[in-house]
């Protein structure tokens, strides 16, 4: 049991890096041109499979996974960007944040 315990937790431990990473390279990217809005596509695209791969390498349920991947319904939060095709794409990084955190908070017992 404790040895599960620790696998768990090592597993939060290395999904709160893929969180921490998300805010501050993804969801506080400045999308100020044309290059840094490609920038930030590249790193989305590239934090979102990163993450997902994670879930489905560890036994994480399909509803988890589906949870974080497929995003049905997003609450208009910000906004991020003056431009609401831009603001868009930051709500649903805000919104995929929080499921991941859901899915963090699950396996470190919290």
């Amino acid at each position: 049991m404790l040895a599960a315990r620790q696998k768990d937790q090592t597993f939060a431990d290395d999904l709160q890096k893929k969180y921490d990473h998300g805010v501050k390279e993804i969801l506080n990217h400045v999308l100020d041109s044309p290059a840094r809005r490609e920038m930030f596509l590249q790193r989305r695209d590239a934090w979102e499979n990163d993450v997902l791969n994670a879930l489905r390498s560890y036994p994480c349920t399909a509803q988890e996974v589906s949870s974080v991947e497929l995003l049905r319904e997003v609450p208009l939060t910000g906004p991020f960007d003056a431009d609401p095709a831009w603001n868009r794409e930051m709500q649903l990084i805000n919104e995929r944040l929080k499921r991941l955190q859901a899915v963090i908070d699950r396996y470190a017992g919290t």
